[in-house]
């Protein structure tokens, strides 16, 4: 029947439930723990390989993670939130850097008290700066360490 719109075989030869059943995997059980993987260098979620889901990290280093790599004045929200990179290099550009990560982590050191921060290491020799820092989880005890 041409033009009528029903198609060759427009009810089909067979009936429902026809075919094999596609076999799931099993949904994971239990609620994961920790915050979600931050790459550095992409700064996306990263895939666990070997379970296919999300690679999980702590909630305060996700928390110092993001708190570093938002450049200060970025949020019309919080304008004054954020890393202040400092203008020019020299003799002082390590202290200019500890002094613009502790007041970008103010917040979580002395407002909410989660944090202390131990040191803060500064290379400069590649073309961006590379800094560490190490910290101490206050709730847990636990020294951590990150790189931005």
């Amino acid at each position: 029947m041409p033009g009528s719109g029903l198609g060759v075989s427009a009810i089909g030869s067979a009936p429902f439930g026809v075919g094999t059943p596609a076999t799931a995997v099993a949904p994971p059980t239990g609620k994961p723990t920790g915050a979600a993987f931050i790459s550095g260098l992409g700064r996306d979620y990263e895939i666990d390989g070997d379970t296919t889901e999300l690679k999980r990290m702590p909630v305060l280093r996700q928390r110092v993670r993001n708190a570093l790599a938002q450049s200060f004045g970025s949020s019309t929200t919080r304008p004054t939130d954020g890393l202040r990179w400092p203008k020019r290099g020299g003799l002082q550009a390590p202290q200019k850097i500890d002094i613009a990560v502790r007041t970008a982590l103010r917040y979580l050191t002395d407002v909410e008290k989660v944090l202390r921060v131990d040191q803060v290491l500064s290379d400069l020799t590649g073309v961006r700066p590379l800094v560490t820092i190490l910290y101490t989880d206050l709730s847990t005890r636990t020294a951590d360490t990150v790189t931005v």
